[in-house]
């Protein structure tokens, strides 16, 4: 994927760095692959900007960040407004419920003191639609 199609909304970019090919996206520099796009995102405990040498010497294809590195990298830098909604933006969807929850059959607990047995049989002979 394209790094511009990644970034599409949170930076523009110009054609050189549109053009950098990308296979995933990572805000951690221990699990950087070749070909990463790294997010340094700031914590309270440490700056992303931190590792982002760390992680162009693990192979990633740029580094994408709030503020510019202090050191030159020897892999492109984009310089967005919220390095946390580029990361959101960026990241893969997670999975999403099956798409007919009202398909499933709907199970109801039976509660109370009387009349369990008599209200399962009842469930249980009625039509598989219910």
């Amino acid at each position: 994927m394209k790094l511009s199609a990644l970034l599409s909304d949170s930076a523009t970019l110009d054609a050189r760095l549109a053009a950098v090919d990308a296979s995933g996206v990572t805000a951690d520099s221990r699990s950087v692959k070749r070909g990463d796009v790294f997010v340094a995102v700031p914590g309270t405990k440490a700056d992303g900007m931190q590792f982002a040498a760390q992680a162009a010497a693990a192979g990633a294809a740029a580094v994408v960040g709030e503020r510019t590195p202090a050191s030159p990298l020897s892999v492109p830098f984009v310089q967005v407004a919220n390095v946390r909604r580029a990361l959101a933006l960026a990241s893969p969807r997670p999975l999403l419920p099956s798409p007919a929850p009202a398909a499933r059959p709907r199970l109801r607990p039976s509660r109370g003191r009387y009349g369990k047995r008599s209200a399962t049989r009842r469930r249980a002979s009625a039509p598989s639609a219910w």
